[in-house]
């Protein structure tokens, strides 16, 4: 799923002269009528360098929680994978050695997979008016499933016979 930042582009002037903001960077305010450079709602003054600025840093923001979405959710299927071959492995008649890998497998992915889950948590979300107009934020409920099915991972591998 890719990330639309040409909402962004587009919340500006582009007619051959410098860009000009045409939304506060601190409130977010719609500043595309206003007759001077601070911002009627909060008193904030806008320069076009500060908007550029902020631009970048919502874009790598944006950029952080896509990434963090896509890696997350991959951990999860992989997570469901092991923990369906440690199922299978359970069966009788499975090789001692097959068993031992499989705990391992189950140990090491779950780790990953709760690491992955907890940094998840850490991916900051974009300023309100920002996740209105690119339809992105983070999933903290994606988080805590990753946190939650790398625990059993690893309560799987390490508890179960």
């Amino acid at each position: 799923m890719p990330i639309h930042t040409d909402h962004l582009d587009r919340m500006s002037d582009a007619g051959g002269r410098p860009e000009e903001p045409t939304f506060c960077t601190v409130c977010g305010y719609n500043l595309k009528d206003a007759v001077s450079k601070r911002c009627p709602e909060c008193g904030h003054f806008i320069v076009a360098k500060e908007w550029e600025q902020q631009k970048r840093k919502i874009k790598a923001q944006a950029s952080r929680i896509e990434d963090t979405l896509l890696w997350v959710g991959v951990a999860l299927k992989v997570a469901g994978v092991v923990f369906a071959i440690r199922v299978f492995v359970l069966l009788p008649g499975t090789p001692a050695g097959l068993v031992g890998l499989s705990r391992l497998a189950s140990v090491l992915c779950g780790v990953g997979v709760a690491f992955l889950g907890l940094g998840a948590f850490r991916v900051g979300s974009l300023p309100d008016w920002a996740q209105e107009k690119m339809n992105i934020q983070p999933k903290p409920n994606l988080a805590l499933g990753a946190v939650l099915a790398g625990l059993a991972l690893i309560a799987a591998g390490a508890f179960s016979p």
